[in-house]
Protein backbone atom coordinates (compact mmCIF):
# COMPACT_ATOMS: atom_id res chain seq x y z
CA UNK A 1 0.00 0.00 0.00
CA UNK A 2 1.48 3.36 -1.03
CA UNK A 3 1.49 6.52 1.07
CA UNK A 4 -1.44 8.15 -0.75
CA UNK A 5 -3.59 5.06 -0.29
CA UNK A 6 -2.70 4.91 3.40
CA UNK A 7 -3.69 8.56 3.88
CA UNK A 8 -6.96 8.01 2.04
CA UNK A 9 -7.83 5.03 4.19
CA UNK A 10 -6.97 6.89 7.39
CA UNK A 11 -9.17 9.82 6.31
CA UNK A 12 -12.09 7.52 5.56
CA UNK A 13 -11.70 5.80 8.91
CA UNK A 14 -11.76 9.17 10.71
CA UNK A 15 -14.54 10.96 8.85
CA UNK A 16 -17.10 8.46 7.54
CA UNK A 17 -19.56 6.76 9.92
CA UNK A 18 -19.05 3.00 10.16
CA UNK A 19 -22.38 2.07 8.60
CA UNK A 20 -21.92 4.41 5.66
CA UNK A 21 -18.39 3.12 5.17
CA UNK A 22 -19.51 -0.50 4.89
CA UNK A 23 -22.34 0.39 2.55
CA UNK A 24 -19.95 2.43 0.40
CA UNK A 25 -17.60 -0.54 0.26
CA UNK A 26 -20.44 -2.81 -0.87
CA UNK A 27 -21.52 -0.27 -3.50
CA UNK A 28 -17.99 -0.16 -4.96
CA UNK A 29 -17.79 -3.93 -4.81
CA UNK A 30 -21.03 -4.48 -6.72
CA UNK A 31 -19.89 -1.94 -9.30
CA UNK A 32 -16.61 -3.77 -9.82
CA UNK A 33 -14.46 -0.96 -8.38
CA UNK A 34 -12.39 -3.44 -6.41
CA UNK A 35 -9.56 -1.11 -5.31
CA UNK A 36 -12.07 1.35 -3.84
CA UNK A 37 -14.02 -1.49 -2.26
CA UNK A 38 -10.87 -2.87 -0.61
CA UNK A 39 -9.93 0.55 0.70
CA UNK A 40 -13.36 0.99 2.30
CA UNK A 41 -13.49 -2.54 3.73
CA UNK A 42 -10.06 -2.14 5.31
CA UNK A 43 -10.96 1.29 6.67
CA UNK A 44 -14.14 -0.17 8.14
CA UNK A 45 -12.23 -3.05 9.72
CA UNK A 46 -9.90 -0.46 11.24
CA UNK A 47 -12.98 0.81 13.09
CA UNK A 48 -14.69 -2.56 13.64
CA UNK A 49 -11.96 -5.21 13.84
CA UNK A 50 -13.13 -8.76 13.34
CA UNK A 51 -16.49 -7.88 11.77
CA UNK A 52 -17.38 -11.19 10.03
CA UNK A 53 -19.26 -9.82 7.04
CA UNK A 54 -16.57 -7.25 6.28
CA UNK A 55 -13.87 -9.93 6.56
CA UNK A 56 -15.89 -12.16 4.22
CA UNK A 57 -16.42 -9.43 1.64
CA UNK A 58 -12.78 -8.32 1.79
CA UNK A 59 -11.84 -11.96 1.23
CA UNK A 60 -13.97 -12.01 -1.91
CA UNK A 61 -12.20 -8.89 -3.18
CA UNK A 62 -8.89 -10.67 -2.62
CA UNK A 63 -10.18 -13.65 -4.60
CA UNK A 64 -11.31 -11.40 -7.43
CA UNK A 65 -7.85 -9.82 -7.58
CA UNK A 66 -6.05 -13.17 -7.65
CA UNK A 67 -4.96 -13.40 -4.01
CA UNK A 68 -6.65 -16.66 -3.08
CA UNK A 69 -4.40 -17.57 -0.14
CA UNK A 70 -5.14 -14.22 1.49
CA UNK A 71 -8.82 -14.61 0.60
CA UNK A 72 -8.92 -18.00 2.30
CA UNK A 73 -7.31 -16.61 5.47
CA UNK A 74 -9.83 -13.76 5.68
CA UNK A 75 -12.89 -15.89 4.96
CA UNK A 76 -11.75 -18.58 7.41
CA UNK A 77 -11.59 -15.91 10.12
CA UNK A 78 -15.04 -14.66 9.08
CA UNK A 79 -16.41 -18.19 9.34
CA UNK A 80 -14.85 -18.62 12.78
CA UNK A 81 -16.72 -15.53 13.95
CA UNK A 82 -20.02 -16.40 12.20
CA UNK A 83 -20.20 -20.22 12.15
CA UNK A 84 -23.88 -20.33 11.15
CA UNK A 85 -23.41 -18.52 7.84
CA UNK A 86 -23.41 -21.12 5.03
CA UNK A 87 -21.99 -18.74 2.43
CA UNK A 88 -18.68 -18.37 4.25
CA UNK A 89 -17.51 -22.00 4.22
CA UNK A 90 -18.85 -22.37 0.67
CA UNK A 91 -16.82 -19.41 -0.61
CA UNK A 92 -13.86 -20.52 1.50
CA UNK A 93 -13.97 -23.91 -0.22
CA UNK A 94 -13.84 -22.22 -3.61
CA UNK A 95 -10.80 -20.15 -2.61
CA UNK A 96 -9.05 -23.22 -1.24
CA UNK A 97 -9.66 -25.06 -4.50
CA UNK A 98 -8.06 -22.22 -6.42
CA UNK A 99 -5.17 -22.22 -3.96
CA UNK A 100 -4.53 -25.91 -4.64
CA UNK A 101 -5.85 -27.22 -1.30
CA UNK A 102 -8.65 -29.68 -2.20
CA UNK A 103 -8.64 -31.57 1.11
CA UNK A 104 -9.31 -28.38 3.06
CA UNK A 105 -11.82 -27.33 0.41
CA UNK A 106 -13.75 -30.58 0.83
CA UNK A 107 -13.96 -29.98 4.58
CA UNK A 108 -15.24 -26.44 3.96
CA UNK A 109 -17.91 -27.61 1.50
CA UNK A 110 -19.04 -30.21 4.03
CA UNK A 111 -19.41 -27.49 6.68
CA UNK A 112 -21.51 -25.45 4.24
CA UNK A 113 -23.69 -28.50 3.60
CA UNK A 114 -24.04 -29.05 7.34
CA UNK A 115 -25.74 -25.67 7.51
CA UNK A 116 -27.64 -25.88 4.20
CA UNK A 117 -28.07 -29.54 3.19
CA UNK A 118 -28.98 -30.51 -0.38
CA UNK A 119 -27.34 -27.42 -1.85
CA UNK A 120 -26.53 -28.44 -5.41
CA UNK A 121 -23.59 -26.11 -6.03
CA UNK A 122 -21.87 -27.12 -2.79
CA UNK A 123 -22.42 -30.82 -3.52
CA UNK A 124 -21.02 -30.42 -7.03
CA UNK A 125 -17.99 -28.52 -5.75
CA UNK A 126 -17.47 -31.14 -3.04
CA UNK A 127 -17.45 -33.77 -5.77
CA UNK A 128 -14.83 -31.81 -7.69
CA UNK A 129 -12.63 -31.52 -4.58
CA UNK A 130 -12.95 -35.27 -3.92
CA UNK A 131 -12.17 -36.02 -7.56
CA UNK A 132 -9.00 -33.91 -7.26
CA UNK A 133 -8.10 -36.10 -4.28
CA UNK A 134 -8.68 -39.22 -6.42
CA UNK A 135 -11.55 -40.32 -4.17
CA UNK A 136 -13.74 -41.25 -7.12
CA UNK A 137 -16.46 -43.24 -5.32
CA UNK A 138 -17.09 -40.35 -2.93
CA UNK A 139 -16.99 -37.86 -5.78
CA UNK A 140 -19.57 -39.82 -7.77
CA UNK A 141 -21.78 -39.96 -4.69
CA UNK A 142 -21.55 -36.18 -4.25
CA UNK A 143 -22.43 -35.58 -7.90
CA UNK A 144 -25.42 -37.91 -7.59
CA UNK A 145 -26.63 -36.00 -4.54
CA UNK A 146 -26.22 -32.74 -6.44
CA UNK A 147 -28.38 -34.09 -9.26
CA UNK A 148 -30.99 -35.36 -6.81
CA UNK A 149 -31.15 -31.92 -5.21
CA UNK A 150 -31.08 -30.01 -8.52
CA UNK A 151 -31.74 -32.31 -11.52
CA UNK A 152 -31.01 -29.51 -14.00
CA UNK A 153 -27.35 -29.24 -13.02
CA UNK A 154 -25.54 -30.10 -16.25
CA UNK A 155 -22.19 -29.38 -14.57
CA UNK A 156 -22.75 -32.16 -12.02
CA UNK A 157 -23.91 -34.50 -14.79
CA UNK A 158 -20.80 -33.92 -16.85
CA UNK A 159 -18.51 -34.17 -13.83
CA UNK A 160 -20.13 -37.47 -12.79
CA UNK A 161 -19.59 -38.81 -16.31
CA UNK A 162 -15.88 -37.93 -16.12
CA UNK A 163 -15.57 -39.57 -12.70
CA UNK A 164 -17.32 -42.72 -13.94
CA UNK A 165 -15.03 -42.87 -16.94
CA UNK A 166 -12.00 -42.58 -14.65
CA UNK A 167 -13.38 -45.28 -12.36
CA UNK A 168 -14.04 -47.66 -15.25
CA UNK A 169 -10.56 -47.04 -16.68
CA UNK A 170 -9.00 -47.68 -13.28
CA UNK A 171 -10.81 -51.00 -12.92
CA UNK A 172 -9.67 -52.00 -16.39
CA UNK A 173 -13.18 -52.72 -17.62
CA UNK A 174 -14.43 -52.08 -21.12
CA UNK A 175 -18.04 -53.13 -20.68
CA UNK A 176 -20.02 -53.21 -17.43
CA UNK A 177 -19.09 -52.34 -13.88
CA UNK A 178 -21.04 -52.17 -10.64
CA UNK A 179 -19.98 -49.32 -8.37
CA UNK A 180 -21.50 -49.73 -4.92
CA UNK A 181 -24.92 -50.52 -6.30
CA UNK A 182 -24.61 -48.05 -9.19
CA UNK A 183 -24.61 -49.87 -12.51
CA UNK A 184 -22.67 -48.10 -15.26
CA UNK A 185 -21.23 -49.04 -18.60
CA UNK A 186 -19.10 -47.38 -21.20
CA UNK A 187 -22.06 -46.76 -23.49
CA UNK A 188 -23.95 -45.07 -20.64
CA UNK A 189 -21.00 -42.86 -19.77
CA UNK A 190 -20.52 -41.88 -23.41
CA UNK A 191 -24.23 -41.07 -23.65
CA UNK A 192 -23.96 -38.83 -20.61
CA UNK A 193 -20.95 -37.08 -22.10
CA UNK A 194 -22.74 -36.55 -25.41
CA UNK A 195 -25.76 -35.15 -23.56
CA UNK A 196 -23.62 -32.55 -21.81
CA UNK A 197 -24.29 -29.23 -23.46
CA UNK A 198 -22.44 -25.98 -23.08
CA UNK A 199 -24.75 -23.79 -21.04
CA UNK A 200 -24.48 -20.38 -19.55
CA UNK A 201 -25.32 -20.91 -15.91
CA UNK A 202 -27.05 -17.72 -14.73
CA UNK A 203 -25.14 -15.98 -11.96
CA UNK A 204 -27.50 -14.85 -9.18
CA UNK A 205 -27.89 -11.15 -8.64
CA UNK A 206 -26.02 -11.42 -5.36
CA UNK A 207 -23.01 -13.24 -6.81
CA UNK A 208 -19.79 -11.26 -6.91
CA UNK A 209 -17.48 -13.58 -8.80
CA UNK A 210 -17.14 -16.82 -10.65
CA UNK A 211 -14.38 -19.20 -11.62
CA UNK A 212 -14.03 -22.59 -13.24
CA UNK A 213 -12.09 -25.57 -11.93
CA UNK A 214 -13.46 -28.47 -13.94
CA UNK A 215 -16.98 -27.13 -13.44
CA UNK A 216 -18.55 -23.72 -12.83
CA UNK A 217 -18.28 -22.47 -9.26
CA UNK A 218 -20.06 -19.35 -8.13
CA UNK A 219 -19.04 -17.20 -5.18
CA UNK A 220 -22.08 -15.86 -3.39
CA UNK A 221 -22.89 -13.16 -0.89
CA UNK A 222 -26.23 -11.80 0.22
CA UNK A 223 -25.63 -8.07 0.08
CA UNK A 224 -28.62 -7.02 2.16
CA UNK A 225 -27.56 -9.27 5.00
CA UNK A 226 -23.97 -8.10 4.67
CA UNK A 227 -24.80 -4.44 5.20
CA UNK A 228 -28.01 -4.66 7.23
CA UNK A 229 -26.07 -4.51 10.50
CA UNK A 230 -25.45 -0.83 9.80
CA UNK A 231 -28.58 0.84 8.49
CA UNK A 232 -27.45 4.28 9.62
Amino acid sequence: MNRAERRRREKLARTVPAGALLQEAARHHRAGALNDAETCYRAFLGRMPGHPQALHLLGLVCHQTGRNAEAATLIAEAERRAPDDAEMPYNLGNCLMLDGRPAEAADAFRRALGIRPKRGDALNNLGTALQRLDRLDEAIGAYQEALEAEPERTDALGNMAQALQAQIARLGLDAHVVLHGRVGDVAMVEAIQRSRVSVSVPVPAFAVGRFTVGSPFTFTVTWQRAVSFFEL
